[in-house]
């Protein structure tokens, strides 16, 4: 099991955003996955970071939309 702590100001991650608080959803979403599904981590939330969100979402009852915030 992966915990991770959050800190409630954190930005809302979606398709588009860029920079260092992406590559960490990358590299926590890599851990996750394990070798099942490697993202690159180059900072950049496209259409694979995004289907990955979708994913955890989904595990965890959440609504799909791919936007990673607080509850996600």
């Amino acid at each position: 099991m992966v915990t991770t702590n959050v800190c409630l100001s954190q930005p809302l991650l979606q398709k588009g955003s860029t920079g260092t608080e992406v590559k960490r959803l990358q590299e926590q979403l890599n851990v996750y996955f394990g070798a099942r599904q490697q993202l690159g981590v180059d900072g950049v939330f496209g259409a694979r970071t995004e289907q990955a969100a979708k994913i955890i979402q989904y595990r965890y009852f959440l609504v799909q939309d791919g936007a990673v915030g607080v509850n996600t």
